[in-house]
C-alpha cells in the first residue's frame, strides 16, 4: 500500500513523502521552458482599477491603469531594473516577451524595483479584440503566452508554470 501511495504522489508531481505529503508544505512549481533559454517566470496579474479587464472600455479607468509605474492607456511588462540593465533594456523600450509555446507579444518595458529578478509581470487589463472603442485593439493579451498546464492535484490552471524570455524589439 505504501508503494502505491508513493506512485500516486509521484504521478501527481508531489515530492513530499510520508506524513509531510498530507500536511501543508512547499512544492516547487512545475515550469514550462528551460531555464537557460527562458530565464523568467511569467506573472500575469489583475489591476485593482480594472477588475479582470472589465474596466478596459472606461476612459476614466484607462487614466488610472498603471499608477504604480506611471503608465496610462497602454500595456507594459514590468522588469527588475538591475536585470533590465544586464539586458541593455531601458524604461520605455519596446521588447518582445516570448514563451516556449512559440508565442510572443510586443510591449513597453517598465522598470519596477518591486519586480523579482527572476520574474516579469504583465497585467491582464488590455489586449481586447473587441469590447468597445476604448478597449479594442489596445495592447496585447498576456494569456497568449501562458502554457496550457494544470496543477495535477487540484486540476486548476497552473498560472505560474510558464517561463519566458525578454529581448529588445
Amino acid at each position: 500500500a505504501e508503494g502505491s501511495l508513493d506512485n500516486l504522489l509521484q504521478d501527481l508531481g508531489i515530492s513530499a513523502r510520508g506524513d509531510e505529503a498530507f500536511m501543508p508544505h512547499y512544492e516547487a512549481p512545475r515550469q514550462i521552458g528551460e531555464l537557460a533559454e527562458y530565464p523568467f517566470t511569467l506573472n500575469t496579474y489583475k489591476l485593482m482599477a480594472h477588475a479582470e479587464g472589465r474596466g478596459a472600455n472606461s476612459p476614466w479607468l484607462q487614466e488610472k491603469i498603471g499608477l504604480h509605474i506611471k503608465r496610462q492607456w497602454k500595456m507594459w511588462v514590468e522588469i527588475n531594473p538591475e536585470i533590465a540593465a544586464q539586458l541593455s533594456i531601458e524604461d520605455g523600450d519596446w521588447v518582445w516577451v516570448e514563451s516556449p509555446n512559440q508565442q510572443r507579444i510586443k510591449l513597453q518595458a517598465a522598470l519596477y524595483a518591486g519586480t523579482r529578478p527572476d520574474t516579469v509581470n504583465i497585467p491582464f487589463e488590455q489586449g481586447h479584440r473587441a469590447y468597445g472603442r476604448w478597449a479594442e485593439g489596445r495592447g496585447e493579451n498576456p494569456n497568449w503566452l501562458v502554457s496550457n498546464e494544470n496543477d495535477e492535484l487540484s486540476g486548476i490552471a497552473a498560472w505560474s508554470a510558464t517561463r519566458v524570455k525578454v529581448y529588445k524589439a
